[in-house]
């Protein structure tokens, strides 16, 4: 739990965990144990084969923190030296501690399971080295990630989450998320609009974007979307996630109050969502049809 503003967040960061941590939840000390500290001074740092026995045992930490199997958890890391600072500032007056493999030079070697990125990073790095304009990464529905500007149309989702509901809910349609004894529908709306706006728009309707920046969380995000949403088509609800390089680093975590510049969401209620395209500019503003 960490606070911004005098408002209380729950989890060290709120796109990585707010998913998996139900708002009545009041004990967080196995949430505590989820985060293990590794002294980024340590040149040991940057041999993950020294830590992977710590890493594994955060991992199995996280796996155990509702008592259902069906939701995974996972450690959370940050992104650079700034983010770890940040967080540990926050952390020690929680009697928290730090992070896991932060490595060095911006190498992530390994993923929350232990298994080496090197193979896998590619999917990252190629398309980043052969693109024109590197301003934006965005995924792709095969699951590849392009790269384009900014200011480049493409189809971002927002994630709410939904009141808890029983267990034979049924979530029309939107995707349903079972954590043991507590079930969540998320309703998630899909919109077209550029990566600048996309950020705006969640947050004026307190949502979250989900978002990725580096080959961990690109990991832990799909890892997270298979055991959430076993189902290719609620799958991809959770797939539709940016990062915007010349945005400043703090609206990733909702710091910073940059003000958003607002604009309303189609009421997917009446709409079909699989029809509905919102197409955004400061000039003109077309609904759903």
């Amino acid at each position: 739990m960490w606070e911004i503003s005098s408002d209380t967040k729950l989890g060290p960061c709120p796109e990585k965990w707010w998913p998996l941590l139900p708002t009545d939840m009041g004990d967080y000390s196995l949430l505590q144990k989820c985060i293990l500290f590794v002294d980024v001074k340590n040149s040991d740092i940057i041999k993950p084969e020294i830590n992977i026995m710590k890493m594994m045992d955060a991992v199995n930490a996280c796996s155990n923190i509702f008592p259902s199997g069906l939701t995974s958890a996972t450690i959370y890391r940050p992104e650079d030296i700034k983010e770890l600072n940040y967080f540990l500032t926050h952390a020690s007056k929680r009697s928290m501690n730090g992070m896991i493999d932060i490595i060095i030079n911006e190498g992530i070697p390994y993923d929350h399971l232990g298994r080496h990125l090197q193979e896998f990073g590619t999917i990252i790095t190629k398309p980043a080295y052969e693109a024109s304009n590197k301003e934006c990464g965005l995924n792709s529905p095969d699951m590849k990630i392009v790269f384009a500007n900014c200011d480049s149309i493409g189809r971002f989702w927002c994630q709410y989450k939904a009141k808890r509901v029983m267990t034979d809910y049924e979530c029309g349609g939107w995707f349903k998320a079972d954590q043991g004894s507590n079930v969540y529908c998320y309703f998630v709306y899909r919109y077209q609009t550029t990566a600048r706006n996309a950020r705006n728009i969640c947050r004026e309707n307190k949502a979250q974007l989900v978002t990725v920046d580096n080959i961990g969380e690109w990991s832990y995000i799909t890892h997270l979307a298979e055991a959430l949403a076993p189902n290719a088509k609620d799958r991809s609800l959770l797939l539709g996630y940016t990062r915007c390089s010349t945005d400043p680093p703090e609206w990733r975590t909702l710091d910073g109050n940059v003000p958003p510049i607002n604009y309303s969401l189609p009421n997917s209620a009446s709409i079909s969502d699989e029809i509905c395209c919102l197409e955004l500019n400061f000039e003109n503003k077309t609904t759903c049809k």
